[in-house]
């Protein structure tokens, strides 16, 4: 049966996955310092997911772990989960990634993905 999801649903599966991958969260000047942020995504009173993203930076470098699945009535229709990590340093004022790895698992099977950059920025994976 061909189930077609919504355009507030599909938002929310992108909002929740560019959350986990770090692509919504910015610090201009993190210290050395943890944190953790909690995302609900919800449409209305439904909850949709439900995402976790840890902050880890020291002098050295940093690392951004994160995870997610789909809660509620959307769980019902759409099973996922996934989780992403990304590794790096500071350097010139700047963070740069060594490894971004994320795997995510749902009803029609897993995918994981893994990105590696060489000293200069350039991905290498």
């Amino acid at each position: 049966m061909f189930h077609r999801r919504s355009r507030a649903t599909r938002c929310a599966i992108r909002l929740a996955a560019a959350a986990l991958s770090g692509g919504l969260l910015y610090s201009p000047a993190w210290s050395d310092d943890t944190f953790n942020l909690d995302y609900q995504v919800a449409w209305g009173n439904l909850t949709l997911a439900n995402a976790t993203v840890r902050f880890s930076e020291s002098v050295e470098g940093y690392t951004i772990d994160g995870n997610g699945e789909t809660a509620g009535i959307l769980e019902l229709f759409f099973e996922w989960k996934g989780a992403a990590r990304t590794v790096g340093e500071r350097r010139d004022g700047l963070r740069k990634p060594h490894l971004h790895q994320h795997s995510g698992e749902w009803s029609e099977g897993q995918r994981e993905t893994r990105v590696d950059w060489s000293p200069d920025g350039t991905p290498t994976t």
